[in-house]
């Protein structure tokens, strides 16, 4: 079970399928349902579950455009919230730790130079965390 953050708040769920375990996955479904949440089955694991995929590819572009200055991050944020509703300042909020460290396995994985940490969340991960930070 990979509960998303703030878990208080998000009811998704993501849980991993492994042949091992198959009987265990229907109890995992009906304990989150009975305790709210929203389970989604991966039928195998892979890095990053779902969401972190494809959520690192609008932060990876959205990063990417403000740190070679075509546009202010809170400029990026407004066009991409109003559109796709996930800002670069969400990671102030929504766990920096995993996006940069995401990035960093992607990048080791696939050896991608379009994977490598931002330095503003290689910066942010080092502990300039918060906003004042942009």
């Amino acid at each position: 079970m990979r509960f998303s953050c703030p878990a208080s708040v998000i009811e998704l769920v993501e849980v991993v399928f492994h042949s091992t375990v198959s009987d265990a996955v229907e109890r995992v479904v009906e304990f989150c349902n009975a305790i709210g949440k929203a389970p989604v089955i991966l039928r195998k694991e892979i890095l990053g579950f779902i969401v972190n995929r494809i959520f690192r590819a609008p932060i990876r572009e959205s990063v990417t455009l403000y740190e070679d200055a075509y546009a202010s991050a809170e400029d990026v944020d407004l066009d991409v919230v109003k559109r796709l509703g996930c800002p670069i300042c969400a990671q102030d909020t929504t766990e920096i730790d995993v996006f940069y460290l995401a990035r960093t396995d992607e990048y080791n994985e696939t050896g991608l130079a379009s994977a490598k940490p931002n330095r503003i969340g290689k910066e942010m991960y080092a502990g300039q965390l918060g906003q004042e930070g942009w």
